[in-house]
């Protein structure tokens, strides 16, 4: 089945176009340029057409899933695809609850993001009694599930929010972005290299401190599971990732575009 994934984020929406669980192709809009709802059917016709140039468009989408940190966009993304698409569309976990345990105050409370990501590795990684999920975004996130229950997390700024935090409240620290690579650590020369080298490898040093006490309180087997592009340039200088995900927000939506495909042709098929 045709499926169309949201990932409405702090920073961006990405948009997917799913075959059968399988992602085929994919297009993000920075999330402060969504003021109306032609903002998102321009990048879910951009999706729609063919790569390389093809006049023909994919086939319309039979169902969409959305994953939202954004609630005020939620409706806007409600009205675009109710106009360019008109099929069904859920909103996860809201519409659509995930098969999992929680020991959460207010799982209400609970981000869509990081309860969708726990799915995903109950889902792909059931060989490993506990999942760690480490998400290094606008926030960075650092999730644990056990067997198939969600035990709780750790928030803290992600690396371009302390970089903008340094810029705006100093007088002389420039505005620098997360640097795509390093090539060892050292001392910095310059302003500029000092921050890069502190804002790099401190992250490394963060996660990988705040994980040793993590596995102190759960020493049972466990995988660590790295998603986004900055876990990706981390991994370059660190081996605390066991896996890595570009995306695992969408993949679990696809797994669940499937799985939601499957049951209603099971109950077609019971009519």
């Amino acid at each position: 089945m045709e499926s169309l994934l949201f990932d409405l984020g702090n920073s961006n929406l990405k948009l997917a176009y799913a075959q059968d669980s399988k992602i085929i192709k994919q297009v993000r809009v920075k999330t402060v340029s969504i003021f109306a709802e032609s903002v998102v059917i321009q990048a879910i016709e951009d999706l729609l057409e063919r790569p390389y140039g093809k006049s023909s468009h994919l086939p319309k989408p039979k169902s969409c899933f959305i994953c939202s940190v954004v609630p005020k966009l939620n409706d806007l993304i409600s009205l675009a695809i109710e106009k360019s698409l008109a099929c069904p569309y859920f909103f996860v976990p809201q519409n659509l609850p995930l098969p999992l345990n929680f020991l959460y105050e207010n799982q209400t409370k609970l981000g869509a993001d990081r309860l969708i990501a726990a799915y995903a590795a109950s889902e792909l990684h059931q060989d490993f009694k506990v999942k760690y999920i480490i998400d290094i975004g606008t926030a960075t996130t650092i999730d644990c599930v056990i067997d198939n229950t969600f035990m709780g997390g750790l928030i803290l700024p992600g690396p371009n929010i302390a970089l903008k935090g340094l810029h705006k409240k100093t007088a002389q620290l420039p505005f620098i972005k997360f640097p795509d690579s390093i090539n060892e650590f050292s001392l910095g020369h310059s302003t500029v290299e000092c921050m890069e080298q502190g804002i790099f490898f401190g992250t490394i040093a963060q996660i990988e401190g705040l994980l040793t006490r993590l596995k102190d309180l759960n020493p049972y087997p466990s995988i660590v599971i790295g998603t986004g592009g900055v876990a990706k340039i981390l991994s370059a200088k660190t081996n605390i990732f066991d896996v890595l995900y570009d995306n695992l927000i969408l993949l679990a939506l696809a797994m669940l575009s499937q799985k939601q495909a499957l049951k209603d042709t099971s109950i077609s098929d019971q009519l």
